[in-house]
């Protein structure tokens, strides 16, 4: 889920707007969950389920996770080496404390998704570096099978199913 949250906040036209514009706009409030009035519009986004479900397979079977920190505090994808000082963190979230450390983001797993509310927390901790090359391959075969089904000529017949 957090995936396909993060996937859906990069995108050049977001469809979910990053957690710290969420709490930028209510003031710190937190309550964004129960009024969605309030946070600023998005820009329309005119793709089709079927683009964005193979859009979401191709951008994460071509990421290099051990690489990156997934951020949906930010919206966006981190490169771990901006973790590894104080400076170049307090760069990218200046009015948060730091958050590494000993007992900080674990950003040295095969796999690093940073929890928005809790920014000590790596939530992929515990995935092994074989179930992060193993998720890749699966992501690789199922973009390549929802990609052909975007084109006319190599859509299945009768769909996915």
């Amino acid at each position: 889920t957090m995936m396909v949250i993060v996937y859906l906040q990069q995108l050049q036209q977001p469809l979910l707007q990053a957690v710290a514009g969420l709490e930028d706009d209510l003031n710190n409030n937190w309550k964004f969950c129960q009024d969605f009035t309030r946070p600023r519009s998005l820009q329309a986004n005119q793709s089709t389920t079927l683009q964005l479900l193979a859009g979401f397979l191709k951008f994460y079977s071509q990421l290099d996770f051990t690489t990156v920190v997934l951020c949906p505090l930010l919206g966006k994808v981190i490169p771990r080496t901006v973790f590894l000082s104080t400076t170049s963190t307090q760069a990218i979230f200046p009015s948060i404390p730091s958050f590494l450390g000993p007992t900080g983001l674990q950003t040295d797993k095969p796999m690093c998704l940073q929890d928005p509310f809790e920014l000590t927390h790596n939530v992929c901790r515990n995935l092994p570096e074989k179930a992060v090359r193993i998720l890749v391959s699966h992501l690789r075969e199922a973009a390549e099978v929802v990609t052909s089904c975007l084109v006319q000529e190599t859509r299945p017949v009768g769909g996915l199913v």
